[in-house]
């Protein structure tokens, strides 16, 4: 599953750079037409060729975030139904976004701007979500500690900035008028989108390095009561840290039996032909270790043994 999940990440980032390429390139090319402050990005479907670099770097972006899933499924991070459910809203309102042109700022409301602005919304609020419950599943590693740090850095960004860009669509509202923001909608907008797609990427990179980190299989199995998975040993490390064979394990054990069978061979013929007194016995018990120990016949001297007293009476004396 590793070299699938290398491929994906490497795949997710080639498609995220294309499409903040071609954003980057309509930035520069529309400045004169579009201010990037405060006009928001929907607005270069107005001029070409605006309409069909949008859809591209729309479509794109929605090809590396589906990369991304696919790549974190690979590796079992995304054991939470919640994550993958919310990934696939955030897609399917880009794509809506993308799809429905939006409204001019002068012209009268349509149904197609009114989709347009609901989906916009829904990207601006699902990401976010979906990507702090990422940043949770990946932080049960420690190996991917770092990543889940870095995503909810970039989250804090990208939510003041759609909080700010929120609040730039009700000019006239009494929050506006404690809270000043001005006219910065487009920068907002730009800020929460570059979020998105620097949290995508910081994803995809670490599942395209995820050789040099730590196996991601066991974090799923954290919250079920075992352990997450250690590091991956070093080379120079491995081969101390490789557990062996049962070759290797069964060469051991009858290497460490072999005194112990000698000893009790030689035992048992040193005891050979003498009769073990009442109480004892002869044998081999187990230790605490498991281990065969024999157990030496222990003879009672002769100065202990007892005696029958020496015949007495005539009977005696008739038979000397």
């Amino acid at each position: 599953m590793r070299p699938k999940a290398t491929a994906l990440g490497r795949l997710a980032l080639v498609l995220l750079v294309a499409s903040g390429l071609i954003v980057a390139y309509l930035t520069v090319a529309l400045a004169p037409d579009v201010d990037p402050v405060r006009t928001v990005v929907s607005d270069y479907a107005f001029y070409r060729p605006g309409l069909v670099l949008l859809m591209l770097g729309g479509a794109l972006l929605v090809a590396g975030g589906m990369a991304v899933l696919a790549g974190m499924m690979s590796l079992h991070l995304t054991r939470r139904p919640a994550l993958r459910a919310l990934f696939l809203l955030w897609a399917l309102s880009l794509l809506v976004c993308v799809a429905f042109k939006p409204d001019p700022e002068s012209g009268a409301s349509s149904s197609s701007g009114d989709i347009h602005s609901v989906a916009a919304a829904c990207v601006l609020t699902s990401f976010p979500l979906a990507a702090w419950t990422a940043a949770a599943v990946v932080a049960e590693n420690p190996a991917w500690s770092g990543v889940a740090m870095r995503i909810r850095q970039l989250l804090g960004l990208g939510c003041l900035a759609a909080a700010v860009f929120g609040l730039c669509q009700f000019p006239t509202s009494g929050l506006t008028m404690w809270i000043p923001v001005g006219d910065v909608e487009g920068l907002a907008e730009r800020i929460a989108l570059g979020t998105e797609l620097a949290v995508l990427m910081t994803i995809a990179r670490s599942i395209a390095r995820v050789d040099r980190m730590t196996p991601v299989n066991a974090i799923g199995r954290t919250r079920r009561g075992g352990s997450a998975a250690s590091p991956v040993p070093s080379n120079g490390s491995a081969a101390r840290c490789a557990k062996p064979d049962r070759a290797t394990l069964a060469g051991a054990a009858q290497r460490r039996a072999a005194p112990v069978r000698d000893q009790a061979r030689m035992g048992d013929q040193r005891g050979c032909g003498n009769a073990s007194p009442p109480g004892q016995t002869r044998g081999r018990h187990r230790g605490m270790a498991g281990a065969a120990r024999p157990v030496t016949n222990v003879h009672h001297p002769r100065s202990q043994v007892q005696r029958p007293p020496p015949c007495q009476g005539p009977r005696c004396e008739s038979q000397r």
